[in-house]
């Protein structure tokens, strides 16, 4: 039973299918990239108004504080209008000038309330940074933690030693009074009574103090116990900072997440596309990288910017994707689907190499031969380039 499968156009609608799905996970992801820069903006937003809130009261120009902040007045700038996060040593050093301008220090809440909205903007905007912000805070206080017990198994030795030391002395003043009492034969009753009564309390009393050692050494044992744990913690910390520095190196806080951007090769072509010359090449590259990497770019959608660009707008498409080798993938499947494609302006399949033929005629017009030498070698199989370029000159010649 024939299910409608070959019949003509099938294929073309069940691309065409494809095409829709792949673009609504593109809009899907820009939908989200779009909520996420708002929370960015919000964030840092907030973080500028309580640092323009704590440094609005000075009677000293902003150029001044910068100079005490050993920056420029554009860095400080960018900080309190929300263009950049600061690192958090700066936070701490505009601190200590609001501090020493205004002979008070500041509030615990305000402390907290400031550290906050750092936090959250560092998270948003720069989660490297943040990682390494949050490592940091970690590993200081571990090694916080680790001083205090320290301290502490220095006190509690010197405690057990104080403690071991009246223990002696205890002991020695009951076995005095002890060898007092047998030596001496001419004591009365009552004599007796009371010396057995002091040798009685200081038997108590050894065995007082002697449990009280006990807990001490049992609190040894356990600020020990807990010192090696945050010892192990510290160095485990140590690493875990020393990795997020690492995987951060390459992303530097004064830098925005779109500046970085910039510098990658992925988001440059796509910004050189979008100039004038590039017209709805440098468009589609942009929507098709928009919710995914190069490499995932499925055959669908290639497909269907094969049938629906035109031989100049391909052209252009092919030289942005010739220029960066991340693109390969996309070039290689892209001269795939430009083969026995359908042109959706005629409304027909159009020849094995048409439309190969027209991209290439249009790369010659731009001055990029070698770019079409590579498609032809692709959609041909043919390794030498002059050969594939003529042999696929013979099958589109009539």
């Amino acid at each position: 039973m024939n299910d409608g499968s070959d019949r003509p156009g099938a294929e073309v609608e069940r691309r065409a299918a494809a095409v829709q799905q792949t673009r609504a996970r593109a809009d899907s992801e820009r939908l989200r990239r779009q909520q996420h820069r708002r929370e960015v903006e919000a964030a840092c937003d907030a973080l500028a108004v309580e640092l323009r809130t704590l440094v609005g009261g000075l009677e000293i120009s902003q150029n001044r504080l910068a100079q005490r902040l050993h920056m420029n007045k554009g860095t400080l700038s960018r900080y309190l209008s929300a263009s950049q996060v600061p690192d958090w040593n700066v936070v701490l050093g505009i601190f200590e000038e609001v501090a020493h301008e205004r002979g008070v220090p500041i509030t615990r809440e305000s402390w907290q309330r400031i550290h906050d909205a750092h936090r959250v903007a560092l998270m948003l905007k720069h989660p490297m940074a943040y990682e390494v912000h949050v490592a940091r805070d970690e590993l200081a206080a571990g090694e916080r933690e680790l001083r205090s017990l320290k301290l502490r198994e220095t006190a509690l030795n010197a405690h057990i030693g104080d403690q071991v030391e009246r223990i002696g002395q205890l002991e020695a003043d009951k076995q005095a009074l002890i060898m007092e009492n047998v030596q001496d034969h001419g004591r009365t009753r009552e004599e007796r009574r009371r010396l057995q009564e002091q040798i009685d309390a200081l038997q108590a009393a050894y065995a007082e103090q002697q449990d009280e050692l006990r807990v001490l050494q049992e609190d040894l044992r356990r600020t020990q116990e807990e010192k090696r744990i945050a010892e192990r913690r510290c160095e485990e910390l140590d690493q875990r900072l020393a990795e997020a520095e690492e995987r951060g190196a390459d992303e530097s806080a004064e830098d925005t997440p779109a500046d970085r951007a910039l510098e990658d090769p992925t988001t440059r072509r796509i910004r050189i596309g979008l100039s004038w010359q590039y017209g709805r090449a440098g468009q589609a590259l942009e929507y098709l990288t928009g919710g995914c990497r190069p490499d995932e770019i499925d055959g669908e959608m290639l497909w269907a910017l094969a049938s629906s660009l035109n031989a100049n707008e391909l052209a252009h498409l092919f030289l942005l994707l010739h220029e960066d080798h991340e693109f390969d993938p996309m070039f290689q499947t892209l001269s795939r689907e430009i083969v026995n494609v359908y042109d959706h302006v005629q409304d027909r399949y159009l020849g094995i190499y048409a439309k190969a033929q027209e991209v290439a005629n249009a790369l010659q017009a731009i001055s990029a031969p070698q770019v079409a030498e590579r498609i032809a070698v692709i959609v041909t199989g043919i390794t030498d380039p002059d050969a594939a370029v003529e042999h696929m000159n013979e099958r589109v010649t009539p």
